[in-house]
């Protein structure tokens, strides 16, 4: 009939239209690709990533190996050292092969490569629990020796209090605080302040003065 006719009529219309369009896209992609069967290459998921290099870090006995990267500078270095080794950036010494690293020069133009080994200078912190107790002993030892001069019925005795007043002063003074802890230092400066006030009551009364 007519109306099937007309219906084949259309399909070999819409057939020879999609395998036009199916030869003109293989065209193309032939000519982009070489064959048929070819990928496109992937891009990478990271383009701008940088190859590390792995160094170790020492600083006294204590070691850590840690990746950096190259092209940055110095200050990565110091970075990890504070946080593995809690050493302050302030207090920080960089040293490798007998040299001094400033913070801003380069790793790579440093001499600095893979495997390499870098010595960390300065003193750690005490972490703040570390200094409370310590400063909590030295409230305690400040009122024992006061109250040991008090009742010193000898020179002995005296003596005894100096000499304690001594080792907690050498104490006091391997104390590392934090450089942004103005109250920890103020705590310290007080107790050394004590201690030399013990002292000098000692001094006195062995002198027959106090």
């Amino acid at each position: 009939s007519e109306k099937v006719r007309g219906k084949l009529l259309c399909w070999q219309r819409a057939s020879h239209t999609r395998s036009v369009s199916v030869v003109i896209v293989l065209s193309i992609s032939q000519q982009l690709h070489g064959s048929v069967g070819r990928r496109l290459p992937q891009p990478s998921l990271f383009p701008c990533a940088r190859p590390m290099i792995g160094i170790t870090l020492q600083h006294g006995k204590a070691k850590v190996a840690i990746e950096v990267d190259p092209a940055g500078d110095v200050a990565q270095i110091m970075g990890r050292a504070w946080r593995e080794f809690s050493v302050p950036l302030s207090a920080q010494k960089v040293i490798f092969k007998g040299k001094t690293l400033h913070m801003d020069a380069g790793v790579a133009a440093s001499g600095v490569g893979e495997k390499a080994k870098v010595m960390i200078m300065g003193s750690a912190v005490e972490p703040d629990g570390a200094a409370e107790a310590a400063f909590a002993e030295h409230e305690q030892l400040v009122a024992r020796l006061t109250a040991a001069l008090d009742s010193a019925a000898d020179a002995k005795a005296r003596l005894a209090v100096g000499q304690e007043c001594d080792r907690a002063l050498t104490a006091l003074d391997a104390l590392s605080i934090a450089p942004q802890d103005d109250a920890g230092r103020a705590r310290r400066k007080g107790f050394v302040r004590q201690y030399q006030q013990l002292q000098e009551a000692v001094d006195r009364a062995r002198a027959g003065q106090g």
